[in-house]
């Protein structure tokens, strides 16, 4: 994002309709594109829910770059713990809502269940990934 990875996290934070920052990279001015798009008929609740998620995402890939740029080579539990928010479930799960044109009501989203079935895709799709990459 033309050295300024930040730009994506700041407009995600922004209400649509003003996620417009002059200057910005055309693949940031593309995903607030999209996010305007899968998300101008939901709940406020449901965008925050939202935003959260694909913060926790991008987060996790500018740690993982952060990581391999300096050579750092996180142990088992860290490499799992950032995995997990990197690998972009979470914001998969949001957009099953929106296509799907429902959505789970806040107390079930947040039930222990759900979060144990999140868990097992989330831990599912690492491995998976894992796997193909020593193909």
């Amino acid at each position: 994002m033309r050295g300024r990875p930040a730009t994506g996290l700041v407009l995600l934070r922004q209400p649509p309709a003003t996620a417009s920052t002059p200057g910005a990279a055309p693949i940031v001015m593309a995903f607030a594109d999209c996010r305007h798009r899968a998300t101008h008929c939901t709940p406020q609740k449901w965008r925050q829910r939202a935003v959260a998620d694909w913060v926790e995402y991008l987060e996790g890939n500018l740690t993982e770059e952060a990581d391999r740029r300096a050579g750092t080579r996180p142990d088992t539990e860290q490499r799992t713990h950032n995995a997990r928010r990197s690998v972009g479930a979470r914001p998969c799960f949001d957009l099953a809502e929106c296509v799907g044109h429902f959505e789970i009501p806040p107390l079930i989203w947040r039930s222990t269940y759900i979060e144990s079935l999140r868990r097992r895709t989330i831990d599912s799709a690492i491995l998976i990934n894992d796997f193909c990459a020593r193909l």
